[in-house]
């Protein structure tokens, strides 16, 4: 199971320091964001999702300094674009895996760093889980003040998107690639026609065309609008780019489009020889069920699994022998 078009985007994007931390800025209460060094963050590399969601790899972790002190804050980003309704309990096994790799490498420390857990969810009705740990506990609420002080208990802070003004999410104190990003994620799934859309946020894609950097990330984008949204035919959706970006958007619509065509030409290639070597492989088996019959009768279970378990080239050694040996067990060579 590879990334999902969301988590790609949203790795892509936000992987990067300065735009990872606009959107903490954006979200954080000013009381919070009051306290943490922005310009203090680093990429911590690596992942602490669980192992069954390694090959996802959704989450980013960024190291911080509290301002004006050198105390150290984790900052763990997790993208989703489905509720969860044990998101709580998912982060806290985050937690305790980056305050275990902290331990190991601080083997003197006592006491350990913070840790500030932002969810960025789009998904389609907004978000209906839990966002503390409190609210996932079979507890009424008159025993959950009693257990309270014997049980883990944070708070996930959550940028809800579907539930954001789009002109809030468009003046967002980040820079367009970031702004896009949101916008996308919110409406790419939903929008009955996405170009229309990206007609609205013309003002944004021309201020990524004037850069080298910024015209990869609207690759990036449009690459994950092309995959995800409904577009219409992507000429129609060049040329709409054209008229109201200017061609370099519209030669970057059409070079995605030829690229994921290629891959998608390329994936059916690859899935097309797999299927054939496959079949190809089930009627070796076949014909050489066929052999054994007709030399020694009926094929012991054991004899037959083993069969189905082997590889070509087995089969192939096998058929051969069908051909001289007295008994099975010539034919396996036991």
């Amino acid at each position: 199971m590879g990334p999902t078009p969301h988590d790609a985007l949203f790795k892509a994007i936000f992987g990067r320091r300065s735009r990872a931390m606009a959107l903490l800025r954006s979200v954080l209460p000013p009381e919070v964001a009051a306290l943490v060094d922005f310009e203090s963050a680093r990429l911590v590399p690596g992942s602490f999702v669980d192992e069954r969601l390694r090959d996802r790899h959704t989450d980013l972790l960024f190291q911080v300094k509290l301002a004006g002190r050198d105390t150290l804050v984790y900052v763990l980003l997790e993208h989703q674009s489905e509720c969860d309704p044990l998101m709580p309990l998912r982060v806290l096994r985050y937690m305790v895996r980056i305050w275990d790799d902290w331990l190991a490498k601080n083997e003197r420390a006592t006491r350990l760093p913070a840790i500030l857990p932002l969810v960025v969810s789009h998904a389609a009705d907004g978000w209906k889980a839990p966002v503390c740990m409190s609210g996932l506990y079979d507890l009424s609420a008159e025993e959950l003040r009693t257990f309270g002080p014997w049980l883990p208990e944070f708070r996930l802070a959550l940028d809800d998107l579907p539930l954001v003004d789009d002109e809030r999410l468009r003046t967002r104190p980040m820079d367009a690639a970031g702004r896009l990003a949101l916008l996308l994620l919110k409406h790419a799934r939903t929008a009955p026609d996405l170009a229309l859309r990206f007609v609205s946020w013309a003002d944004m894609v021309r201020e990524l065309t004037r850069t080298a950097r910024g015209r990869a990330a609207l690759r990036i984008l449009l690459r994950y609008a092309l995959r995800v949204g409904k577009v219409g035919d992507r000429h129609e959706f060049a040329r709409t780019l054209a008229a109201v970006t200017g061609p370099e958007a519209a030669e970057a619509a059409m070079s995605t489009g030829d690229e994921l065509i290629e891959q998608g030409r390329q994936q059916g290639l690859q899935q097309g020889l797999q299927q054939g070597l496959q079949q190809g492989l089930q009627q070796m088996q076949e014909m050489l069920l066929r052999l054994l019959g007709s030399r020694f009768g009926d094929i012991p279970p054991g004899v037959v699994s083993r069969l189905r378990a082997a590889g070509s080239e087995q089969l192939r050694t096998w058929t051969e022998r069908v051909l001289t040996a007295n008994s099975l067990a010539q034919v396996f060579g036991d």
